[in-house]
């Protein structure tokens, strides 16, 4: 998925978010049944930045390499109780500030059997 971002001459560093595991392969591979609540599946991503510079050069980073341990439902907390939506209060796990859905426990509700994480937040 392109995007862009200026990085200032001599170098410097740039976050984004990128697509590096498609939604549809996930898709599949948890109708497939093999994937369950502890990951067990690693898929090792290799991600390689493109550039062009104001004057028209390419350029390429080195690759990135990630392993993802994948799994269904494993950073739900406490899947077990997950309240109708909307909440109350303030969650108590946010999930992670970059992504609620990457590497910790977030708080979910459902409406209208559709999980949300982290759940909308409502004045009592």
């Amino acid at each position: 998925m392109p995007w862009s971002g200026g990085i200032a001459s001599g170098g410097g560093r740039l976050s984004a978010i990128v697509e590096a595991f498609p939604v549809a392969l996930a898709q599949m591979l948890l109708a497939s049944g093999g994937v369950g609540v502890a990951p067990s599946l690693v898929i090792d991503l290799k991600i390689t930045a493109l550039g062009t510079t104001n004057t028209g050069s390419s350029m390429q980073s080195d690759p990135f390499e990630f392993p993802v341990k994948v799994c269904s439902g494993c950073l739900v907390a406490n899947a077990a109780n997950v309240a109708p939506c909307p909440y109350t209060a303030a969650p108590a796990n946010a999930g992670n500030s970059c992504n609620p859905a990457q590497d910790d426990p977030v708080d979910c509700c459902t409406d209208k059997g559709t999980l949300i994480c982290p759940p909308p937040v409502v004045s009592p």
